[in-house]
């Protein structure tokens, strides 16, 4: 045990040592082009970007997923399962937070919330994101539909997709 914690102190140290930009350094600069979208911040390799967003799934980017590689093909003896989750829930804890506020703390994250998203110019974007508001909880999204001068009717078609 003490020996892997000094390896995991040893590398920590190293990079702490070379600062963030460690990846600009010749000796630590890639040979070849790197397209990991990894830009303006810590650990960049100094490439230019071009232009594209530096996050996936994009509507921006044109990708798809190769089908010719799945997700897991190691040999197992037993039972595996590897399948979708049949009851996702994912934005119910967003919805129990916010009802578990009392009216000035639901006024307060409406308010900040809008104060961001009324920033944002592509109006479907907005919509999306309002959207996942809405599936946490229908008062929230609606509230913040308002607050964002968002239609409500295409919220509600986007939460339903």
């Amino acid at each position: 045990r003490l020996l892997q914690g000094r390896l995991f102190a040893y590398a920590d140290t190293q990079l702490y040592r070379l600062g963030a930009n460690l990846f600009q350094l010749p000796v630590n600069r890639p040979l070849t082009s790197v397209s990991n979208h990894n830009q303006n911040g810590l650990s960049n390799n100094a490439q230019l970007s071009n232009g594209d967003v530096n996050y996936e799934p994009s509507r921006k980017l044109n990708l798809a997923e190769d089908n010719q590689f799945k997700a897991v093909e190691t040999k197992l003896v037993g039972t595996v399962q590897q399948k979708a989750i049949s009851k996702p829930r994912d934005f119910y804890q967003a919805g129990v937070l916010y009802r578990s506020m009392n009216e000035q703390d639901r006024s307060d994250l409406i308010a900040n919330l809008a104060g961001d998203l009324n920033k944002v110019m592509d109006k479907d974007i907005k919509a999306t994101m309002v959207s996942y508001f809405y599936r946490a909880d229908k008062e929230y999204g609606s509230r913040l539909a308002k607050a964002t001068d968002t239609n409500l009717s295409q919220v509600k078609n986007k939460a339903m997709m």
